[in-house]
């Protein structure tokens, strides 16, 4: 069984590595090397350990950059199909106000024609309220002369 190897980075050159590779059994490795060989002379990294280290992160600093790439242009084309989206909600917003105003002309237009046939229906039953004195002396006028055929034949 292989196991992960361990990196330490602390100040005091190696021997945190050495107490640490003691308690694995040995299994520890140290994978930047020598820390205290790549310090110049006031204890800062030498130009060739940040070189190596640049060459180290520069495949890493190209995935992360392209991933970001990736990520950029989908939220791109997200925000773009948004905007259609957007332009075709205000076209059926549009369409439905134009509907609605033709609902609402077409509701004053329904509402003018009841009003105009409660006027007639009004007049209507006055005609025939004032027709029933006319009704009731042809009524009496066909009951005389049908007394007046039954008596007389």
């Amino acid at each position: 069984m292989e196991r992960t190897p361990l990196l330490l980075s602390t100040g005091d050159g190696g021997g945190a590595a050495a107490s640490a590779s003691s308690l694995f059994g040995g299994q520890v490795r140290q994978r930047r090397g020598d820390l205290g060989s790549q310090r110049g002379p006031q204890g800062s990294p030498s130009g060739a350990g940040q070189q190596q280290q640049q060459q180290l992160l520069a495949p890493q600093q190209d995935a992360y950059m392209h991933g970001r790439a990736g990520a950029l242009q989908s939220v791109e084309a997200t925000i773009v199909e948004l905007g259609s989206m957007f332009t075709h909600l205000a076209e059926m917003v549009q369409s439905q106000g134009d509907m609605v105003a033709r609902i609402d002309d077409n509701i004053d237009e329904t509402l003018g024609h009841v009003d105009a046939a409660r006027g007639q229906l009004a007049r209507y039953l006055k005609s025939i309220s004032s027709n029933r004195g006319l009704m009731i002396k042809v009524f009496l006028v066909v009951m005389v002369f049908l007394a007046v055929f039954v008596f007389v034949a």
